[in-house]
């Protein structure tokens, strides 16, 4: 999470300034979804740590490199992302892990906020030609 150095009243608001960005890692195996994630969440002032393309390498990279965020797909192969969720869970039950699928069935969706209280949202990442990204 963020650590603090000082909160200063700024035109009546509050200003935080950190030491570190936070880590993330991105766990999809869509190339278009990383490719667009990854530039948009830096612009926002996070740090990419990682990506995975499957879901054993994206455990793989969680116990290596304990990031702070976790982006993950449902539907990926090798693993799926809801086994995913319930090993990083397993792992570290205060994980923060946001959920991504623009294929996943209505189970899969429900079951991954029901059981394991994830963020989730669709996902349609279109390239330049406005096709829909592998």
């Amino acid at each position: 999470m963020y650590e603090l150095i000082s909160s200063k009243e700024v035109s009546g608001t509050i200003r935080h300034e950190v030491t570190k960005p936070l880590k993330v890692l991105l766990i999809d195996d869509s190339q278009g979804a990383r490719q667009f994630l990854a530039p948009a969440l830096k612009s926002q002032g996070l740090e990419i740590i990682g990506e995975a393309s499957d879901g054993q390498m994206g455990l793989r990279f969680y116990e290596e490199m304990q990031p702070d965020i976790v982006f993950l797909d449902i539907v990926m192969p090798v693993i799926s992302g809801i086994e995913v969720l319930k090993r990083i869970k397993e792992i570290n039950p205060q994980a923060i892990v946001i959920m991504l699928t623009s294929m996943a069935d209505r189970e899969s969706v429900l079951e991954s906020k029901r059981a394991w209280g994830v963020l989730l949202f669709a996902q349609t990442i279109q390239d330049r030609t406005g096709q829909a990204a592998d």
